[in-house]
């Protein structure tokens, strides 16, 4: 009994060590942590322990595991949310679908690295022929709900070549929240056919195995959505509710 207690308090000394450096800045958002093995010899603690301390702070969406690369601090973890509920069941963010566009773009940047980190080839080719499919068919008449449909397949697709369960349930609900935007982003022909063309390299990158390339030309397809946008600046400021109820 005794043992067990003083499992728990060294269990819970972490926990609180954690959240102190990340509140701190000594750890930031998408930063790895060292091993497990590593951890128990800087705690002078077993590994059970160390596991029991990662899985409870998985399960505030606080870190979070990448089969075969290791234990991330969520790179998601907003400066407006309490640690100490951060991504907690039935947290609901109350924001604007500017910030709600803010949130997918995150999320889509680190989807990539972890497409260049884990994802097998053969899904990889399967996309890209899926995006120059679409690319060399795409003319001022293709319909806009085709655009549209293309458009959400593509980014729910990357999403879930990432592998991370809980990314592909995040950006469901974004993408709810945001249809609007994604609809005018469709109906301009010329910046959206430069979309497409960003895509086809980007998906190119990512068979390469080039996480910088994809990011950058990630972050280029933004600057593209960014020109749409601006010309309607009011899609930005709609008040939304995102409900993070979700299972991991």
């Amino acid at each position: 009994m005794s043992n067990n207690r003083n499992g728990n308090s060294r269990t819970q000394e972490i926990i609180d060590v954690i959240i102190s450096a990340i509140k701190k800045g000594a750890m930031a958002p998408g930063e790895k942590l060292p091993s497990q093995q590593e951890m128990s010899r800087l705690f002078g603690v077993s590994r059970t322990v160390i596991r029991d301390a990662l899985k409870t702070l998985e399960g505030r969406q606080i870190l979070q595991t990448t089969k075969g690369s290791g234990t991330y601090v969520n790179p998601f973890l907003s400066a407006n949310l309490e640690l100490d509920r951060a991504w907690a069941p039935g947290t609901t963010i109350q924001a604007t679908t500017g910030d709600i566009l803010n949130l997918s773009r995150l999320i889509w940047i680190e989807a990539l690295r972890l497409i260049v980190r884990s994802c097998p080839l053969g899904d990889i080719k399967n996309l890209e022929q899926m995006t120059n499919t679409f690319y060399q068919q795409f003319t001022v008449r293709t319909p806009m709900h085709e655009r549209y449909i293309h458009e959400t397949t593509f980014g729910l697709t990357v999403v879930k070549m990432s592998g991370n369960k809980f990314y592909q349930q995040i950006m469901h609900e974004l993408f709810k929240v945001n249809s609007d935007i994604d609809h005018k982003i469709v109906a301009d022909y010329n910046c959206y056919r430069e979309i497409l063309e960003i895509d086809r390299m980007m998906v190119e990158a990512l068979s390469d195995r080039d996480a910088a390339r994809a990011c950058f030309l990630g972050r280029e397809r933004d600057l593209l959505i960014d020109k749409i946008i601006a010309k309607e600046p009011c899609l930005l400021s709609k008040p939304c509710r995102i409900n993070l109820s979700l299972s991991r």
